[in-house]
């Protein structure tokens, strides 16, 4: 029939696609059984194929609707439209990282002025970072930089929300003081009209004129883009023939060594090669990286995340606080912060800082519920911590295959933050550890659906 396929044209041409048939002795043609198939999709619309990529017929009869998506999965996905806009825009953070290379080749460095964002806290010291980030964090002594190497210093401010009050003069101090100002904020909020101006160069984070909130974007948008534009800074680098000295996750045993061996001594390595990486590519690992761990946090968390959200509703209902144990680089400047301080309270537990161990003990109530926003495993410390004050916990916490951190397992209904142990995502050859954290980015989605669906409860 060659109105359904045309197997002998006038060219004497054998068109593309005429495979996949076999012809019979009296020359009747059958498709062969390995080029058909039955495919079922995810919202059970079937499709009968053949010769691939053709479909012969589609079945709409077993399809569902899909229910209306939850606050916590509008939540996700809007992070996921911003990935989708952050790597259209890759070019832009491929400049930036050449600049930012470029400077710190010729000894500036990438610091803060601590204006109180989360960005700050997320790019300085953290597990496949960039290890000499942070203007008392050199490579040599601080003494020994000259003022012609201080010349090519790159500040960073961000701004999770409406600048403060003199957050414009202290940018205009740090232009007088001759520092590159790399900016990051919503182009779309007119508080930061001036300040985006002023700055040498802006990531635009793109996000409504006040941010949600509920449903807060900055810290995570801006945490994407600050991972993306460091990506790019490491490519740029590589470009050169040269290889930066990057921070290994403390969680691994040796993480500590490795920093003793790097850490304020070496600049560049020479006993590790790695080959030019080609512009974009390392960003766009990262994203296609992010992209994974939400879609596995919104596929298979969703179920444990709506039942702490109850937990933590009827806390609330019942007239008491949930004490959020929480841990990370970006916590303290976004829990218990906006929205969610209509029932979070947050204390900061790290299991190395005996202090904030000492706080929670005399801040948490006895009995009382306890979210612990965690990092890898539950450290036996913390766990007889919560214990000697009978807390009941909602765990969200990644795997620990170490001994010493397998507290966890004793939480079974734990939210699992699916992070690759000792977090660093990205892996390039030659070098032997991965580069660039996604904890801080998942932790802070994570956290944010829960607050979005407790709010629901709640009627906020």
């Amino acid at each position: 029939n060659p109105d359904f396929f045309d197997f002998k044209p006038a060219n004497g041409k054998k068109p593309p696609w005429s495979h996949g048939y076999h012809t019979l002795p009296d020359g009747t043609m059958t498709p062969l059984h390995n080029h058909m198939a039955l495919i079922a999709t995810r919202d059970n619309t079937l499709y009968a194929t053949i010769i691939y990529p053709f479909t012969l017929l589609k079945i709409d009869a077993f399809r569902t609707e899909p229910p209306a998506p939850r606050p916590a999965q509008k939540y996700l996905r809007s992070i996921h439209q911003h990935l989708d806009r952050i790597e259209k825009n890759l070019p832009q953070f491929t400049e930036l990282g050449e600049r930012t290379a470029e400077r710190y080749e010729r000894g500036g460095l990438v610091g803060f002025h601590w204006l109180g964002a989360t960005l700050e806290q997320e790019l300085i010291g953290r597990s496949g970072g960039l290890m000499h980030v942070g203007f008392d964090r050199p490579w040599k002594d601080k003494a020994l930089r000259t003022d012609k190497e201080k010349a090519h210093d790159m500040a960073v401010l961000a701004w999770d929300t409406d600048p403060k009050p003199n957050d414009f003069k202290r940018l205009q101090k740090f232009k007088e003081a001759g520092q590159f100002v790399l900016g990051f904020g919503s182009m779309r909020n007119p508080r930061l009209a001036d300040h985006a101006e002023a700055c040498d160069a802006w990531v635009d984070l793109d996000t409504e004129p006040k941010d949600r909130d509920p449903g807060k974007l900055n810290h995570v948008v801006g945490a994407v883009s600050g991972w993306v534009w460091m990506a790019e800074t490491i490519a740029a680098h590589t470009r050169k023939g040269r290889m930066p000295t990057m921070w290994k996750s403390w969680a691994m045993e040796d993480g500590r060594d490795w920093s003793d061996r790097f850490f304020r001594k070496v600049k560049y390595h020479e006993d590790y090669s790695v080959a030019p990486i080609s512009k974009g590519v390392l960003g766009k690992a990262f994203l296609h990286r992010i992209r994974s761990q939400l879609l596995a946090l919104e596929n298979t968390q969703l179920p444990t995340l709506l039942n702490f959200a109850e937990s933590i509703a009827r806390e609330s209902k019942a007239g008491r606080r949930t004490v959020v144990a929480s841990s990370g680089h970006m916590v303290m400047h976004y829990v218990g912060k906006y929205s969610d301080s209509a029932w979070a309270d947050n204390i900061e537990v790290h299991e190395n800082v005996e202090s904030q161990l000492n706080n929670f003990k005399k801040k948490a109530p006895p009995g009382g519920l306890v979210l612990r926003l965690g990092y890898f495993g539950l450290s036996p410390k913390v766990d007889d911590l919560f214990k000697a004050k009978k807390s009941r916990v909602l765990l969200m916490a990644a795997e620990n295959p170490r001994s010493d951190f397998a507290s966890h397992l004793n939480y079974p209904g734990r939210l699992d933050l699916g992070l690759a142990f000792g977090d660093a995502c990205v892996p390039i050859e030659g070098y032997p550890i991965a580069l660039f954290p996604p904890s801080g980015i998942v932790k802070a989605a994570a956290y944010e659906s829960l607050n979005l669906e407790v709010l629901r409860l709640l009627g906020k």
